[in-house]
């Protein structure tokens, strides 16, 4: 908890005690109000009642009225000062928590997001929302409810013993057995909520992912039913939760007037007569009328806490998500680069995913500084997860990976990263401007307009660009949905050129040009970055006709090393 937190709650209990005592305080006035109002001469210590409030007003009867609507106005403005604390103090809990969960989340090594899917994720900062207002919300509120009946019922006993206990006793056995009778489809509904909402969000995020598959299958109607099912299935948990949460006040209510009935009917048949205990009835009454929706706080708290207990569960795992600590991260950033000199070696490197076959076996190569090597091979013979290695992605399982003889590992893989520039043959975008896509991550106070009007030349976007009416501030729309596949990956080759790092690593990043742009794409880079150690990974024997190597992989080892600038 955090030290504003700290502070939050201290401010939330201080409020919590002063809130109760009011209430005290108008259950309280009730007993002289009543007394004076039906015998405004000789009320029930009417004497002493007369000097106690003299200070308000001469007549006595005024001075009750005033003492039980200033009470009661008193309590209603610290209730909502009280309510203002709970919801400031959830919400602030809220954020921290989300903000943890985004925050861990993003922070994992690239080897868990690979095996995760990331409806996982964006679901959990949704239950963030849920958590906070369906269980932490109404179990703050329970707890304050419960500390507040405390003292409320203490006082009831003092003035209404038997009434009090007799109360107590109904309504503790009314939630004792709607607890009993709902626990097991409480504990039910908690499973559906959390899987109901993972399933939804991933569902919306498959199909609005796949609108053009959606469109030309025309199965709208199978994504649809999938929707609704499980929608429906959240909905119906949600409803049971509710009406389980709100079922037992209704029942207490008719015991309550019942039981009021009976000792209005007992009153009435003693000696003294109703006149004698109504100020003490009223007190019930009006201690009853707060008892009653504090007791219900208190156990929609807890019923809506088991309900989204799983919800709970999923939002604190990703929360308590152990990531590199802050010191180690700020140490790798601060370490040196390894400056490539000479060259980059792979010394019997080998890798495989979990559960999986050897990716990478035994494989040896070296790429010198200032070369352009291509790599090629066919599917599954270990490309991409070579460029994961030398980007640092992911470790090796065995062997070494060394710059100029320095090792690469978690101490220096951060500076190593910055060193490269990648660009991958589905290119991220924004939904923003081409120029925000090209600086990515910049602020626009940092952005090197020169730089990137070389850089969106370099890959030849010049022309289209100059067509356009709003130029570099055109908006590309959602992952670039505006746009051609070539332009997009045009805008991620000018998005590497613009970061001028010494090495560029490009992953089919030109397989959506035709053969004159490419060309003239990879003209425009040999010439802007004329010293830069260039990977290339292609299909496309006409995409590596530049490369000064040709390095194939089979079965995760390099079977062949063919040198193109000898032969040209």
């Amino acid at each position: 908890m955090t030290h504003s937190q700290k502070r939050k709650l201290v401010w939330l209990c201080m409020l919590m005690f002063v809130s109760a005592l009011a209430e005290l305080v108008t259950i309280g006035s009730v007993v002289p109000f009543l007394s004076f109002a039906a015998a405004p001469a000789t009320g029930a210590n009417g004497w002493a009642w007369q000097q106690a409030l003299g200070w308000l007003h001469s007549d006595p009867v005024v001075s009750a009225t005033l003492l039980f609507a200033l009470a009661y106005s008193l309590a209603a403005a610290l209730r909502i000062g009280l309510l203002w604390s709970v919801h400031r103090f959830s919400e602030a809990f809220g954020h921290d928590l989300a903000a943890r969960v985004f925050s861990r989340s993003i922070r994992q090594d690239y080897l868990t997001h690979t095996q995760r899917n990331s409806s996982d994720v964006v679901s959990a900062i949704i239950k963030v929302q849920v958590v906070v207002l369906g269980l932490f919300q109404p179990l703050l509120e329970g707890m304050v409810s419960a500390f507040i009946a405390a003292l409320i019922a203490c006082f009831m006993l003092f003035i209404a013993p038997m009434p009090t206990l007799v109360g107590g006793a109904v309504a503790g056995a009314v939630y004792l057995a709607v607890h009993i009778a709902t626990r097991k489809k409480t504990a039910s509904n908690s499973v559906t909520l959390n899987s109901m909402t993972t399933a939804r969000t991933k569902i919306v995020a498959e199909t609005l992912g796949s609108m053009r598959e959606t469109i030309l299958g025309g199965i709208h109607n199978l994504h649809e039913a999938r929707f609704n099912a499980f929608d429906k299935a959240y909905r119906a948990a949600n409803r049971s939760n509710n009406i389980i949460a709100g079922l037992p006040r209704h029942v207490i209510e008719v015991a309550g007037i019942w039981l009021m009935g009976v000792f209005v009917l007992l009153a009435a048949n003693t000696t003294s007569g109703l006149s004698a205990v109504l100020p003490t009835l009223g007190a019930i009454a009006v201690g009853a009328l707060r008892l009653l929706p504090l007791l219900q706080s208190v156990w929609r708290g807890s019923k809506m806490s088991d309900g989204h207990y799983e919800n709970l569960l999923h939002v604190v795992a990703l929360a308590e998500q152990t990531v590199e600590a802050d010191a180690q991260l700020q140490t790798s950033l601060a370490s040196p680069a390894p400056t490539l000199k000479d060259r980059i070696g792979f010394y019997e490197v080998g890798f495989r995913y979990p559960g999986g076959e050897w990716a990478l076996k035994d494989l040896n190569l070296a790429i010198a500084k200032g070369e352009h090597v291509g790599i090629c091979g066919e599917t599954g013979s270990g490309k991409s997860t070579f460029l994961d290695l030398l980007l640092g992605l992911i470790s090796p399982e065995n062997g070494e990976i060394r710059v100029d003889g320095a090792l690469l590992g978690p101490s220096n893989i951060k500076a190593w990263q910055n060193t490269l520039a990648h660009v991958p043959q589905t290119v991220f975008l924004i939904d923003d401007s081409i120029a925000a896509n090209v600086v990515f991550g910049l602020e626009d106070e940092s952005v090197d307009f020169e730089r990137l009007r070389t850089s969106l030349a370099a890959a030849q976007l010049s022309r289209m660009i100059e067509e356009l009416p709003a130029g570099v501030n055109t908006k590309v729309g959602e992952r670039g949905v505006r746009l051609s596949g070539g332009q997009r990956q045009r805008i991620g080759i000018a998005r590497a050129i613009y970061r001028a790092a010494p090495i560029l690593v490009l992953d089919e990043a030109t397989s959506s040009l035709d053969a004159k742009t490419e060309a003239a794409v990879m003209d425009a880079i040999a010439a802007t970055m004329p010293t830069a150690t260039i990977i290339s990974v292609a299909h496309r024997a006409a995409t590596l006709v530049r490369c000064d190597r040709i390095i194939t992989l089979e079965g995760g080892r390099a079977v062949e090393q063919q040198a193109l600038r000898a032969l040209r």
